[in-house]
């Protein structure tokens, strides 16, 4: 998942082999700061969450 700066959800995807292209409703989204979560889910039962911050540049 990607948030802006608002915290309003720009993107989310389940599919592993999808990813962000910096669009937001089909059109470039803003430059600046954008933060993630990622949840990953391992199949020995375990899973992780990795967060941080991004910076769109264009």
């Amino acid at each position: 998942m990607i948030y802006d700066r608002w915290g309003s959800k720009v993107f989310e995807s389940r599919d592993p082999g999808i990813g962000w292209d910096g669009q937001f409703r089909g059109e470039p989204a803003p430059e600046g700061v954008y933060t993630y979560q990622v949840f990953v889910d391992y199949p020995n039962g375990s899973s992780d969450r990795f967060s941080g911050d991004l910076l769109l540049i264009r």
